[in-house]
């Protein structure tokens, strides 16, 4: 909701405000949690239509939405995530509209970019 807000309230200066809801990344820091990795990645990669974790450089064309040629891109929530929320968040709207309904809300916070100059 707050992506919503703030996409209708900067729109008039020039500005936008979107959200990246990123899934799991890998990274190197990945191999310093102190739990079976293999066992623990394989579970929940089974729930990743894609099928695999996304590594930095897979994320990277998120960054359209801060640059010139994303600007008129206002208000999204865009999944970065290789399908995880397509597949699981359709259940949980029927399942349970108010968990949902939170969940939305604080899932992501927006990504705010622009200036506040207004062509005329």
């Amino acid at each position: 909701m707050r992506r919503s807000a703030l996409a209708v309230e900067l729109a008039p200066h020039g500005i936008t405000a979107n959200t990246l809801a990123l899934g799991t990344v890998r990274t190197p820091i990945d191999g310093a949690f102190p739990f079976d990795r293999d066992a623990s990645e394989t579970a929940y990669r089974e729930r990743i239509p894609l099928g695999c974790y996304s590594v930095p450089d897979e994320n990277v064309g998120a960054l359209l939405l801060a640059s010139d040629a994303g600007a008129y891109i206002n208000g999204a929530r865009i999944a970065v995530d290789g399908g995880v929320l397509a597949e699981q968040m359709h259940r949980m709207r029927f399942i349970c509209p108010a968990a949902y309904a939170a969940y939305d809300a604080q899932l992501c916070h927006p990504l705010v970019t622009g200036s506040a100059q207004k062509e005329t």
